[in-house]
């Protein structure tokens, strides 16, 4: 019995532990279709070829994709800091839209080291229409606790229970 406990005690706080590694993106969905606007705005690399990239390094570029706005029409945009208040908005410009009604791979923002573990919220207004996108300044941190992770812990409490129980 005494070893059942401590193998439940094991499996506990190694799952506890790492979760309180996990990171969590919160999407933010800003959906304005019964104002006549169908636009989409994503957050991606220098390329403009990755779609939500969500997860950024300190020192890496943010850019901006658009897609489905009016033509050559002039937006504003900004980026707000989420992760501790105050809220303030770290980034603002303006930029235009393209003959097709798109952005590509627009540069936004150069993250800092004191964006480090932060959430963003990035938004676009172009005319009626307001999109917004999150991301975050986290790579290099511990990767997410996942499921391969949780199976490799219950079978390392199993076989260290197996052990244990052999002995005695």
């Amino acid at each position: 019995m005494k070893n059942i406990v401590i193998l439940a005690l094991i499996l506990f706080l190694t799952i506890g532990i790492a979760n309180a590694t996990t990171n969590e993106i919160t999407e933010i969905s800003s959906s304005n279709n019964e104002n006549g606007c169908n636009g989409a705005i994503w957050t991606t690399d220098q390329s403009g070829g990755t779609q939500d990239k969500n997860h950024y390094a300190v020192g890496e570029g943010v850019y901006l994709n658009a897609d489905n706005f009016d033509a050559d029409e002039e937006c504003s945009w900004n980026i707000q800091k989420l992760s501790q208040p105050p809220h303030d908005i770290i980034a603002s410009g303006n930029v235009n839209t393209d003959s097709n009604g798109q952005i590509n791979a627009y540069l936004l923002y150069t993250t800092q080291p004191s964006d480090f573990g932060s959430e963003f919220k990035v938004t676009l207004e172009c005319g009626r229409c307001e999109k917004h996108d999150n991301y975050r300044v986290d790579v290099g941190q511990i990767p997410e606790f996942s499921t391969v992770a949780a199976l490799v812990a219950l079978i390392g409490s199993v076989a260290v229970f197996m052990i244990v129980r052999k002995r005695h």
